[in-house]
């Protein structure tokens, strides 16, 4: 009979200190609040988060050691779990963000973004396979109710610009004729208090016709139907004077109709620089 003895201390030691590097870092995966899972070449799973387990609401003997779509009676077996899955099997190293829809049994349906990275602990080992999973249902509500509102504002916004392109021509034709009769009764008037009280009439006029031209600018701008015109004029320093005052004041629509058109331009972009 031959006995034999073999050091083994060196081994043992290696073994502790991988148990107890395991161990370590299940400690930091159990801290984290987004569920990760680990599958083997098989995709059968190794362990899994603290969190994976109360998202899923599942145990650990209800999961470890069993392929991920059969966990739980098979409560992830979905069409797009599996069709990941697949991807898997067939080799992919690194899928990335793949969204699926899960009904959990505390929570009802939610939206999972679940990505797959490929990790080895040595060059030689078996492979294994980790999945990060981030539930981004409210994520998903909170941007669909912004593009909504979104919606809504475009299409609040589009029937206001329908809305006065189409009363343009309402809107002036009222003006138009009190503009008419008021020429009318100042040809016909003589009494100089008379004539005061139509000259204040005509000042009115004018500045309503302004404010709605003002108001019609600004939807033409809006809807896109004026386009700038680059031009070369002089710009005299009384011009730029009275175009910065006007401009400041909120005439420069009236101002950009007069014949000094082309300081109202230098205006604007004096005012601005102030």
């Amino acid at each position: 009979m031959v006995i034999t003895f073999a050091d083994i201390s060196e081994r043992k030691t290696a073994e502790r200190a991988i148990e107890a590097a395991r161990s370590y870092s299940d400690s930091i995966i159990d801290t984290i609040r987004q569920p990760l899972v680990v599958l083997d070449q098989e995709l059968y799973v190794i362990s899994a988060s603290r969190s994976f387990y109360s998202t899923f609401s599942v145990e650990p003997e209800q999961t470890v050691g069993r392929q991920l779509d059969a966990v739980d009676d098979g409560r992830l077996d979905i069409a797009a779990l599996r069709g990941f899955l697949d991807r898997l099997r067939l080799g992919a190293g690194v899928i990335e963000d793949r969204e699926i829809d899960v009904e959990l049994p505390s929570r009802g349906m939610r939206s999972l973004l679940v990505s797959a990275l490929e990790i080895r602990e040595e060059a030689l080992a078996t492979r294994k396979i980790l999945l990060a999973i981030e539930d981004i249902t409210e994520r998903k509500q909170s941007t669909e109710a912004l593009e909504a509102a979104k919606r809504q504002a475009e299409q609040a916004n589009l029937g206001k610009s329908r809305f006065l392109a189409a009363a343009s021509h309402d809107l002036r034709q009222p003006l138009q004729t009190i503009s008419l009769l008021h020429e009318i009764l100042a040809k016909k008037l003589k009494d100089e208090t008379t004539l005061r009280l139509v000259g204040r009439l005509d000042e009115t006029v004018s500045t309503m016709s302004s404010m709605l031209d003002t108001l019609l600018d600004i939807n033409q701008l809006e809807a896109g139907t004026v386009s700038r015109e680059l031009v070369d004029f002089p710009i005299s320093a009384r011009a730029t004077a009275d175009a910065v005052q006007l401009s400041c004041s909120g005439a420069w629509p009236r101002l950009a109709r007069s014949p000094r058109a082309g300081s109202a331009c230098a205006a604007i972009h004096a005012c601005s620089s102030r």
